[in-house]
């Protein structure tokens, strides 16, 4: 498998549960976006005061208070450095009360922020000061309110201790020391090529030089899970494949492609899987796992980077099935399963996109356009999966790639696969191209919509016109005037010409 773990996501149900809750914007049905829309925004406000309010401002804030209250405390100064002094105090305090406030108010859990010890120690700083302004004890008066005072000066320390503490914890809690490499997966399992088994045994976990040493017999399948960089020199000398040919295969960028070299066989695949967030289940990721498939004709080795959930399940699936666990089988199996998926989510985007095409433009959320857009993506990720995997089936279905153990059943069932592929590419392009018309609407009623408002403002300011100019030429007094006119001609005069170019307006439908 590639290292192309892109976490994509896709409206439809998950197979499996994420290790880890996959970055990027969310993609879900429509119906959960409407009621996710609004704890966007909040959470958008959120983000928005915190980088107001950021750790950085406030810290700065508190170091200004040092000087600000200590030396009114140690120093005779001048009355107006004083009242300097205690300007910017108020200022400040005023800030950090509103810091306090807003935070407060957007916070999910507000009792938890209120009792929080940091939240307690901040709320009693800003109180006491508060409480003196309000019963109007001032800057410089009341000793015991001056030390009070001090107290703020912990505000400083306090705001240092929290922004110490989070960054140890993002520390401790960083992807290296987090999820170091694993070591390299190897299990194997043999393989059934003459006739149906009664069971298939179960996978035996074996180390790397247990294969070297080759203790073992029979018909093999490998499966290796966690495959890096420096393990595939190795691995291409133990399968006899150069180690440069495995390392292209298993590129970021490879796709579904299938070739012969010599008596080897080799099909790469990328594998969909589905997962959901484990802290919102409306919330469905699509990621991508690479998997190099080779068959020398004794053996079948599959190579991912990471391990493919997929893979531990196919001899249970072929022995459910009555298929014998052969090569053709587990190549089958892989991207038959795979097809299944991929249907699965572009019938869930036929359904969204029938949801969708019913609403109307005012009862659209405001990231209508950012979800149809990221749903394009996606779509367009999957049809050019399609079409490298139509031509992979192809190369097997015509014998260009041949697969030890091949049957005639076999060859029914990647024609079948070959055909399947070619439908769902037809739903997968029609589909894609719904979603541009759909994102081609959205964009032409916006610009409709902006339209509309421009040329309400174009006629308010061509009806403004006329009381403007009368008024800049007279002004407020028409007394003394060279012309022999009345204010009931003005407002006359005024009126109907108002009235005459709102009727020319409507006419050429901007006001309709």
């Amino acid at each position: 498998m590639t290292s192309d773990k892109t976490n994509r996501q896709y409206s439809a149900k998950a197979t499996s549960a994420p290790t880890n809750r996959p970055p990027g914007e969310p993609f879900m049905r429509w119906s959960d976006w409407v009621d996710v829309a609004g704890e966007e925004a909040h959470r958008d406000l959120c983000n928005q005061i915190y980088e107001i309010f950021s750790e950085r401002l406030m810290i700065g804030l508190s170091l200004i208070l040092i000087p600000v209250i200590v030396a009114p405390l140690l120093f005779p100064l001048p009355g107006p450095v004083v009242n300097t002094f205690g300007t910017i105090d108020i200022v400040i305090l005023f800030v950090f009360i509103l810091e306090y406030v807003l935070k407060l108010a957007v916070a999910e859990d507000r009792k938890a922020f209120f009792f929080h010890p940091w939240h307690l120690l901040d709320l009693f700083i800003i109180l006491v000061p508060s409480v003196g302004l309000i019963v109007g004890v001032g800057y410089a008066q009341g000793r015991f309110l001056r030390l009070l005072r001090l107290l703020r000066l912990t505000q400083a320390a306090s705001l240092g201790g929290r922004a110490g503490q989070r960054r140890r914890s993002l520390a401790n809690n960083s992807p290296e020391q987090s999820s170091p490499h694993k070591p390299l997966g190897i299990r194997i399992i043999s393989l059934e090529k003459n006739e149906m088994p009664k069971t298939i045994g179960d996978w035996k976990t074996v180390d790397l030089s247990t294969l070297k040493g080759k203790d073992y017999g029979g018909d093999l399948w490998c499966d290796i899970s966690s495959v890096s960089d420096n393990d595939i020199p190795e691995l291409g000398r133990l399968f006899g494949s150069a180690s440069y040919m495995i390392g292209i295969k298993m590129n970021l960028r490879a796709y579904p492609q299938a070739e012969r070299v010599g008596d080897l066989s080799i099909v790469f695949a990328k594998v969909p899987t589905l997962e959901t967030d484990p802290d919102d289940s409306r919330k469905v990721y699509l990621s991508w796992d690479g998997l190099l498939f080779a068959d020398d004709g004794h053996r079948v080795v599959t190579l991912s980077r990471n391990e493919v959930a997929s893979i531990a399940r196919i001899p249970q699936e072929a022995e459910s099935e009555g298929l014998p666990l052969t090569s053709p089988a587990i190549a089958y199996i892989i991207m038959r399963d795979s097809l299944n998926i991929v249907e699965s989510l572009i019938m869930t985007a036929e359904e969204e996109l029938m949801a969708l095409e019913s609403l109307t433009f005012d009862n659209l959320p405001p990231r209508f356009l950012s979800a149809v857009f990221q749903m394009k993506k996606e779509m367009g990720i999957i049809i050019s999966w399609l079409i490298h995997l139509k031509e992979v089936l192809s190369q097997i279905e015509d014998k260009n790639v041949v697969l030890h153990g091949w049957s005639e059943e076999d060859g029914r069932r990647f024609k079948s696969l070959l055909d399947r592929c070619g439908y769902i590419y037809d739903a997968a392009s029609n589909c894609n191209d719904n979603l541009s018309d759909l994102i081609d609407f959205y964009i032409n009623s916006s610009s409709f919509q902006m339209n509309r408002v421009m040329k309400v403002l174009a006629v308010l300011t061509a009806l403004t016109i006329f009381p403007v100019v009368v008024g800049g030429l007279l002004g407020t007094n028409i007394i003394g005037n060279p012309w022999d006119i009345t204010l009931a001609h003005l407002v006359t005069l005024v009126v109907l010409s108002m009235l005459a170019t709102g009727w020319v307006y409507y006419k050429l439908g901007w006001l309709r």
